[in-house]
């Protein structure tokens, strides 16, 4: 599950505007190097010490003398080595964790995917990005899943969700991002892909799902998915609309029988379409 990675990058991109002070440092200390930060570090130190001498100097009159503007520059520098390497280490160990806790944050436990708020907050950001290039949304929702869950127990029920984003990560082309949008539902969101492009992944992502998904655990259990699409490229550039239509399209997929693809343009080709006024709920089970 290689590609579950990308969903961790995306997640820990949101955080780049999001600068403390500690990540600035470390920014800072990476460019130069661990050798050369201790000593700007340790030159710095013994500066100020040294201005800090020779402005008592100039206060009180009292002499410094060679060896005490000698002691004043260098005692700093020895000193402030290890002290910057503990220091050093700490910081390290404050980044490293609070990056642990970013990716805890943003990403579903299950699934390993994103969660939901932060697959909102990557598809805000790349549509705004994206320009004149198309960017296309698909809701995933696992067919009959409380059927599965009270048949087979909840154990075999993650593990068809697992079988599911496994499925759905080998067919992932880059930049793109799976989240979990609800319970058994998940979203893409695809930049730089058309409306048709993306009915195209959703239609061998069902077929991958079926045929990896007819068992798990040893049970059979036949896990279909219903997918509904909608893309920028045919539907406006507001993310809102397209989750909006893709909920639908899920929908229309879901009352035509299930275990099948149903894009936002075949959706409003078909006046007699009943989809529910609501948008971005999950869809029936």
């Amino acid at each position: 599950m290689e590609k579950s990675e990308d969903a961790v990058k995306a997640a820990l991109l949101l955080d780049r505007t999001d600068r403390t002070a500690t990540s600035r440092v470390l920014a800072v200390i990476d460019r130069l190097g661990i050798g050369g930060a201790i000593a700007l570090a340790s030159c710095i130190l013994s500066l100020l010490s040294v201005s800090i001498a020779s402005a008592v100097h100039h206060i009180t009159g009292d002499p410094i003398g060679w060896t005490g503007l000698f002691n004043t520059a260098v005692i700093p520098f020895l000193l402030g080595v290890p002290t910057l390497l503990v220091l050093l280490r700490l910081l390290r160990e404050l980044a490293a964790t609070r990056a642990q806790l970013t990716r805890l944050s943003m990403l579903d436990p299950l699934t390993n995917t994103l969660n939901r708020r932060s697959l909102l907050a990557y598809a805000e950001r790349m549509l705004e990005a994206a320009g004149d290039e198309p960017l296309s949304v698909a809701l995933i929702d696992a067919d009959w899943f409380k059927r599965i869950n009270d048949r087979h127990g909840h154990i075999i029920g993650d593990d068809c969700l697992r079988g599911i984003t496994r499925a759905i990560f080998a067919r992932l082309p880059p930049r793109a991002v799976c989240g979990r949008y609800g319970g058994e539902e998940f979203a893409l969101v695809l930049p730089g892909m058309t409306e048709d492009a993306a009915v195209g992944l959703a239609e061998a992502i069902r077929a991958d799902v079926a045929q990896a998904c007819a068992a798990v655990a040893g049970q059979s259990v036949g896990v279909t998915i219903s997918t509904g699409v909608a893309g920028s490229d045919r539907q406006g550039a507001d993310l809102h609309g397209l989750l909006g239509l893709a909920d639908q399209a899920l929908y229309q997929a879901k009352d035509a029988g299930r275990d099948r693809v149903v894009q936002a343009a075949d959706l409003l080709r078909s006046p007699d379409a009943s989809p529910p006024s609501g948008s971005g709920s999950p869809a029936a089970p």
